[in-house]
């Protein structure tokens, strides 16, 4: 059954649906450097909609979206998969952006309820994520990890889906996990070459594994088949490919190229960071 809306709902809603062809067709390959906090802007870039993802709605099917209405932030579903997952995104996005998490986890999970899609598992596990910063719930924990492992199940060539896998992973992650967050980062990067939050992420996994003393390492290695290295040369890549990519777009990652030149010994271009963060508002670190 289709969702009724009515004469005066519709005007918002073609306008919705609109703005949703627009976002769907390309504009949405900008940042989203959202209300939930200038720090976590480097995960929530994740919102673009590249070739080999298999969510792809040609604007022409969302111009009939009538189902997107103001009704005290809830959405009304037409049937059909496109129509549920492209208001659901559309619904979901608008809430995180403004910091209404419980309101973004709702409309996920009714659309959740109607289709297994990826960009509805990855979105749900970003919400997750947030909520659960703390890592105090590990039920949430597990949530959020077996909803991005099924965003990957789904659309294996989705680069966000891929990032938020490896996020998600981090949240408690066992040793065998570290090749696999690696992974996701390295697909995501592959699949995206041109989001920097992606190397900013593989960046800090290279730094982490950089910094761990050698006795860890040397646990870590007999734990599993491959041996767990990396470097400061391959972080300092990584986080020079974020900034080249989008210059100032985060905090941790200038911050990350003040470490990393330090370890390397590189006294003036460590210098050189360590006065960009120092010059870093404080309400957007």
């Amino acid at each position: 059954m289709r969702a009724v809306v009515s004469p005066a709902a519709r005007k918002p809603a073609a306008a919705a649906a609109a703005a949703a062809a627009a976002a769907l067709n390309g504009s949405c390959a900008r940042s989203i450097a959202g209300p939930v906090g200038q720090r976590q802007q480097h995960w929530q870039r994740g919102r673009e909609w590249p070739s080999g993802s298999a969510c792809t709605f040609p604007a022409l099917a969302l111009l009939g979206l009538a189902a997107v209405a103001a009704c005290r932030g809830r959405v009304l579903l037409q049937e059909g998969t496109q129509e549920v997952v492209a208001a659901a995104v559309l619904a979901a996005d608008a809430h995180y952006d403004t910091n209404r998490l419980g309101e973004a986890r709702r409309v996920l999970e009714g659309a959740l309820q109607q289709c297994d899609h990826a960009d509805l598992h990855w979105r749900y596990a970003r919400v997750l994520y947030h909520m659960n910063q703390a890592k105090t719930d590990k039920g949430v924990t597990e949530l959020c990890k077996s909803h991005a492992r099924r965003a990957v199940e789904l659309a294996p060539d989705n680069f966000a889906a891929h990032k938020w896998a490896g996020i998600a992973l981090s949240m408690a992650a066992a040793v065998a996990d570290s090749f696999k967050i690696r992974d996701h980062f390295r697909r995501a990067i592959e699949l995206n070459p041109r989001d920097a939050t992606s190397h900013h992420l593989l960046g800090m996994w290279c730094l982490s594994v950089a910094d761990l003393p050698w006795y860890k390492r040397r646990v870590a290695n007999l734990m599993v088949d491959e041996a767990l290295t990396s470097s400061y040369e391959e972080a300092l890549q990584h986080f020079l490919d974020a900034e080249a990519l989008d210059p100032g777009f985060y905090f941790d990652n200038a911050k990350g190229l003040a470490t990393v030149y330090e370890r390397l010994g590189d006294n003036e271009n460590h210098a050189k960071w360590e006065r960009v963060c120092n010059l870093w508002p404080q309400d957007k670190r």
